[in-house]
């Protein structure tokens, strides 16, 4: 049994701490329930579609984030 962990994964968790988003605000975006993400995340679940989506749920709040940081600044 291979026990390495996804690498997009470990992008992930390392992208959510830095931008401080919690596991429940990256399942409302991504449209999966909190405690499936957390198994995703956990890699115990998960297809690639479903890590894809999640990838995809990330950058739309990084960006979101980045949007309103620019909007205060100015």
């Amino acid at each position: 049994m291979d026990a390495r962990i996804d690498p997009r994964i470990v992008d992930i968790v390392g992208r959510m701490h830095v931008a401080k988003i919690t596991g429940q605000t990256l399942a409302k975006e991504s449209g999966y329930n909190a405690s499936y993400v957390s198994e995703v995340l956990n890699g115990k679940r998960g297809s690639e579609k479903t890590i894809q989506n999640i990838l995809d749920a990330l950058s739309r709040l990084e960006a979101k984030q980045q949007t309103g940081e620019q909007e205060v600044r100015a």
